[in-house]
């Protein structure tokens, strides 16, 4: 197994993964996460029994170590559960102009943030604020319990608004593109 996928290369999946996320809480921990999902993932490499499979593995480690790292940095922050705007994370970052791909189209990164606010606050309370939780760092299983909802509802609904939300921006771009 440990001659299919080298650190270097491990770590960069890792690295690549994690890069996916540029919320405020684990950018700055971002190198020390991927390290740390390394280690794990080549401590516990013989759990995989595909070693094809094991950038997969990289990544879901990576996934686990930011998922408890959002976690603690919100308890030790005391922060509630209501999470900001998705404008407000935005702000965070730099303000250099960039683009975003959404569908087939480039647009501007504080456009797309605009309308993407915008589309949250058209779903209704709950379904933003499933969605926005899910892409905090919090499972299925966690939302299911804080709003008492069954897992498989909250899957499901996580599954329609994702959908629903992808398809609207996407039309938004083109609309943007074309007009």
């Amino acid at each position: 197994m440990g001659d299919e996928i080298d650190y270097c290369t491990a770590l960069r999946e890792a690295q690549h993964f994690l890069e996916r996320w540029n919320d405020p809480l684990t950018v700055g921990a971002r190198d020390d996460l991927a390290q740390a999902a390394v280690v794990e993932s080549w401590r516990r490499r013989m759990h995989v029994r595909d070693a094809q499979r094991f950038a997969a593995f990289v990544r879901t480690v990576a996934r686990r170590l930011r998922y408890h790292t959002v976690r603690r940095e919100r308890l030790r922050r005391c922060l509630s559960l209501e999470h900001p705007s998705v404008g407000e994370v935005a702000d965070v970052r730099d303000a250099s102009p960039r683009k975003v791909r959404i569908g087939s189209r480039w647009v501007d990164a504080a456009w797309a943030s605009a309308e993407l606010e915008r589309e949250l606050r058209a779903f209704g309370a709950l379904n933003g604020a499933l969605l926005r939780s899910f892409y905090s760092g919090f499972s299925c299983a966690e939302l299911a319990d804080r709003y008492g909802l069954r897992e498989a509802s909250v899957r499901a609904r996580l599954y329609r608004a994702r959908m629903r939300l992808r398809r609207q921006l996407e039309e938004r771009a083109r609309l943007d593109a074309d007009g």
